[in-house]
């Protein structure tokens, strides 16, 4: 399961790439609202997030990819503190790396 959670992780943060404008490194204050704009077009928010949970859960999954946790564990990490399944979960990083720390994007 880890490898296609990887191949999904992977097409997600593409997508999400896209859908950001593939944000640049560096503090841009459109990728708050870009990352919002996506969460809100792929129906998490309001289903699983408000704006501000889902800003306070980018912030802490970057600051956890930050101490060395790898993406996928991450995942793991969101669908336990969001109580969100794993596609959501997925999607959620994926964005939230491109947009806020995408020093910790994967690549293939």
């Amino acid at each position: 399961m880890r490898s296609s959670l990887f191949g999904g992780l992977t097409a997600l943060a593409v997508t999400s790439a896209a859908l950001l404008g593939a944000a640049p490194a560096g503090a841009d204050p459109n990728n708050e609202r870009a990352y919002l704009n996506a969460l809100t077009v792929a129906g998490l928010i309001p289903k699983f997030y408000t704006e501000a949970t889902a800003l306070e859960s980018a912030t802490n999954l970057c600051r956890t990819m930050d101490t060395g946790v790898d993406q996928l564990s991450v995942v793991d990490d969101v669908m336990a503190t969001d109580s969100v399944p794993e596609d959501v979960a997925s999607f959620v990083v994926g964005t939230a790396t491109v947009a806020f720390c995408p020093e910790h994007s994967m690549s293939s």
